[in-house]
């Protein structure tokens, strides 16, 4: 039976139109206000009570801003231009400055005008209603953004409401309305100003304009639906597709006259909008396109890099012959180098996009950890599967053409797959799958209220495949824990966890066929799900890479851990004559000094902590304020909106080894890491030992900050930063790994050769030392800052790297009472003094704790410049990002004890290219 001419009852209906009273309609209108209404306080409620690390101006979102604040300030100008004066009273002043912001906005063909021109816009209404038009746009205009975004946010959820209303029935629409009040990921970023918000509303309008199309065949609606998708498409440069596709779709089956006065419309929309931008195009740039460029073929190499598995890292790289390449030839090119690895890079893909909720910073929301908003996210995409097979058709020829648009505009989204897919790339299609959630959670629901019982038995089977393959798909942490980890053999594991993985999807693909049969739904829908379940498996069984290293675990440092490393006679004399560090593979510096003790046979090591992010960095300061290097900056910027800073992400943490002790080992080393107490924090990531030597590690010189924030290797933290690396050891096995099976921590001893190696000198020099017994500040958190400059006094030769020791403990009366260091290299040229903030030292130190990190730095960093000071700020209370979400208070008094400043000379760094691993 053609599924088209029959649904069943209890699946979702659409509603006929105009058969609603009066009362009904009152009651609808009063719910979608209300849903508004919720929608605006609960996202002013996370953004402006809720305590949270601030993300308005972190990443895009700023260059956003910047762009409005030009358009703004260009609006304004015009404006008084025109309105105040005739053409012959300009100024000459108001001529430069005219001239200045245009030569300032080069970024607008880049990210094109709808989105700054609507954040100006916006601005521009708030401030005249206010009376802040004078005030300028600046950061403590935080309001214009946030409550820009908080109004998309909550009008989504009354067009998702709308939407599903017009699609199936108000049930769905008022499911579908309050699964979108509810979605973590639109609350998280509703005062994050970037495109995704708009674009969502976007994409509504585009389903609720082709649902009264493909009725009325409205030349009106026909053109405000080429207009949206212009806006559209000129917001977000990969939904051009939509131009193709939607169109295509409502205007299917016309007549010939009707066929030519639909493309009109579409037409007179698209050059509504397409007419002024290529006017401003050619005035400014001398060249016009129709779509926007945001470096699609610099971000195709990236998505298509087999070696950086699709993430960016800096510097950035894009060779010659790909400039002058086409796509697909990057694409083939990319695949000649290494298939194998190439197609498993490509099964990544998906689930980097589509596994997760879009929280980049794993903020929670009160109560609603991440862990519960990744859940939550996966119950909708599993809900959605339901959806399209067993609530998508209808009877009614006029509802499915917005449904085909609703799964074109959902799968154009894969599109993304060819480049670097993040989450965020995957919200302008939540909606479009939300109502489909919406209308297959009705059907289900409906099912269950039923008074057949076998419909009441598929419903609940539906619900149960469903929980099943939520819980055995988070049998991993199980597992992999207590004994039976360190027993098994990890294969044995990784097989283990993919059956149970395939029997939560049979089980919830069973379920929904079920209930197919059972409502004698056509073989489309038991097809449909058929197919999506088998699409779905290989990146549910796999144990792919998005998902993490294989057979990898977090050894916590409660637990004592040690290592044996014998080395040959010859590796043994080059320890000997370079200068060596112990590695270890953990996310937290401050750990390091306060929760173990670290030793190497019986002897304490006490060396500082040198962050590997740090190590990896070239060092290279700007012309232009702020002076350090773009790559540190968004490792600091991110960072701080995850409310952690640099030394608080995984990475190789390097503490360095005396020549005396390794001198006195002889090439034998027993490496210990022992609790400092039975409650200490943290964990040392650890592997099994492999059979041949050849270890998989994370990468010792490489890190990407895209990698860190945007993946999805875990539902609760952040991924590490690092890429897998094959490392043969230096060293020979011990006896303790002569277990295939063994779990062994990531601690390993690095030699690193050097230019003073050559004549046997590895001792530290010391260029200046400065030693304060304490300090104690007492002011508010925003002024209780105390300054100590140490002179540097010795220039670096070119051979040389220098580094700055600092040491000391926190102590205060509030133990909730963190504190912070910023470590600033001041140095002058040509009579002129810079200065290069080095984010390189804890900003949350809690009380009791003690500190001793040491920051490298580079001789050719600096060029020509004469470092003149090493500068120390001393924060009372150091919160990492925040603008007006921190309360506003004054905090008792904390002390800084034993504060120690040493300015070094290391003879080496361990992440240049011919260092060993032992």
């Amino acid at each position: 039976m053609n599924l088209l001419q029959r649904q069943p009852t209890s699946v979702a209906q659409p509603e006929k139109s105009g058969t609603g009273n009066g009362t009904s309609r009152n009651a609808w209108v009063l719910f979608l206000f209300g849903l508004f209404a919720t929608s605006l306080a609960i996202t002013s409620w996370f953004n402006c009570c809720f305590p949270h690390p601030e993300v308005t101006f972190v990443g895009d979102a700023g260059g956003y801003i910047e762009e409005a604040r030009l358009v703004f300030n260009l609006f304004d100008l015009c404006t008084g231009m025109l309105a105040l004066r005739p053409w012959t009273s300009i100024s000459p002043d108001e001529v430069v400055k005219f001239s200045w912001l245009l030569q300032h906005l080069p970024e607008l063909k880049l990210n094109g005008p709808v989105f700054p021109v609507l954040l100006a816009s916006t601005f521009m209404g708030i401030s005249r209603v206010i009376g802040e038009s004078q005030a300028g746009w600046t950061i403590v205009n935080w309001y214009v953004p946030l409550t820009m975004q908080c109004l998309l946010v909550g009008l989504n959820c009354v067009l998702a409401a709308i939407a599903g209303n017009r699609l199936w029935d108000k049930r769905v629409g008022v499911t579908a309305g309050l699964l979108s009040l509810a979605y973590p990921g639109f609350i998280v970023n509703s005062g994050r100003p970037t495109t995704e918000m708009l674009g969502c509303t976007l994409v509504l309008t585009i389903i609720l304009l082709s649902s009264y199309i493909a009725r009325q065949k409205n030349f009106l609606l026909t053109f405000l639906l080429g207009l949206t998708l212009t806006v559209l498409q000129l917001s977000r440069s990969a939904m051009i597709l939509l131009w193709l596709m939607v169109p295509v779709t409502i205007l299917f089956g016309r007549t010939k006259r009707e066929l030519l006065t639909a493309v009109l419309a579409l037409s007179c929309g698209a050059v509504c909008l397409l007419g002024p931008w290529s006017i401003w195009q050619q005035a400014r740039f001398g060249n016009v396109t129709l779509i926007v460029d945001r470096a699609s073929r610099y971000n195709l190499f990236v998505g298509q890099d087999v070696q950086r598995q699709g993430w960016l890292t800096m510097p950035y790289m894009l060779p010659e012959w790909a400039m002058r390449s086409s796509s697909s030839r990057v694409v083939w090119r990319s695949f000649k180098t290494d298939p194998v690895r190439w197609l498993a890079f490509q099964l990544d893909k998906p689930p980097r996009m589509v596994k997760s909720v879009w929280n980049d910073f794993r903020q929670s929301i009160g109560p609603f950890s991440i862990e519960g908003q990744v859940l939550f996210h996966q119950a909708i995409l599993l809900m959605a599967m339901v959806g399209c097979s067993i609530a998508f058709w209808s009877r009614n020829e006029d509802t499915l053409i917005p449904r085909l648009v609703l799964l074109e505009i959902v799968a154009m989204h894969a599109v993304y797959f060819c480049f670097a897919p993040v989450a965020r790339y995957n919200s302008t299609a939540m909606h479009g799958l939300i109502l489909l959630a919406a209308a297959g959670l009705v059907s289900v629901v409906s099912a269950i209220y039923s008074k057949d019982g076998r419909e009441r038995l598929s419903g609940y089977l539906v619900i149960g495949g469903l929980i099943s393959f939520c819980a055995l798909t988070r049998m991993g942490s199980l597992l992999y824990s207590g004994p039976l980890f360190s027993t098994t053999d990890p294969m044995l594991i990784e097989g283990c966890l993919s059956v149970l993985k395939c029997i939560g999807l049979f089980l919830f693909v069973g379920g929904v066929f079920h209930f197919c049969t059972v409502h004698r739904l056509t073989s489309a829908a038991r097809v449909a799900i058929l197919v999506m379940g088998i699409t779905l498996a290989p990146f549910v069984a796999l144990p792919l890479r998005c998902y993490g290293r294989t057979a990898e675990r977090a050894l916590p440092m409660h637990a004592p851990m040690s290592r044996t490393i014998v080395l040959s006679t010859t590796e043994a004399t080059f320890a000997k004559n370079n200068q060596c560090y112990l590695a270890i593979d953990t996310d937290s510096a401050l750990n390091l000094n306060n929760s173990v003790v670290i030793s190497i046979n019986e002897q304490r090591i006490a060396g500082p902590v040198i962050s590997g992010i740090r190590l990896a960095e070239t060092y290279l300061p700007t012309e232009a304020p702020p002076n350090y290097h773009f790559r540190e900056l968004m490792f600091h910027v991110l960072a701080a909106a995850s409310d952690r800073d640099v030394l608080n992400l995984r990475q190789w943490f390097y503490i360095p080894v005396s020549p005396e002790l390794i001198e006195k080992a002889n090439g034998s080393f027993r490496i210990k890491i022992a609790p400092a107490s039975p409650d200490a924090k943290g964990v040392v990531y650890a592997r099994f030992q492999p059979i041949n030597g050849n270890y998989k590690l994370p990468s010792f010189s490489l890190y990407a900050f895209d990698k860190a924030f945007y993946g999805v290797e875990s539902d609760a933290a952040l991924s590490d930063p690092r890429f897998d690396r094959q490392v043969t050891l230096a060293s020979k096995p011990a006896s303790e790994g002569s277990n295939q099976n063994l779990l062994v921590p990531n601690v390993f001893l690095v030699a690193a050769p050097s230019p003073g190696y050559l004549k046997n000198d590895n001792n530290l020099a010391l260029l200046s030392h400065k030693h304060i017994e304490a300090v104690t500040l007492e002011k508010d958190v925003h002024d209780g800052t105390h300054s100590v400059a140490i002179p540097w006094s010795k220039p670096l030769s070119l051979e040389e790297t220098a580094s700055v020791r600092v040491r000391g403990t926190l102590r205060s009366k509030d133990k909730q009472h963190r504190a912070g260091l910023d470590l600033f290299i001041e140095f002058e040229n040509d009579g002129k003094s810079k200065s290069y903030n080095a984010f390189a030292l804890p900003r949350a130190i809690m009380p009791g704790q003690n500190f001793d990190i040491a920051v490298p730095m580079s001789r050719p960093a600096f060029e020509d410049r004469r470092i003149a000071n090493v500068r120390l700020i001393l924060n009372a209370d150091s919160p990492l990002n925040s603008y007006y979400n921190v309360p506003q208070q004054t905090f008792g008094s904390v002390t800084f004890d034993n504060l120690s400043v040493d300015c070094l000379t290391v003879p080496s760094n361990p992440c240049t290219s011919k260092f060993r691993i032992y």
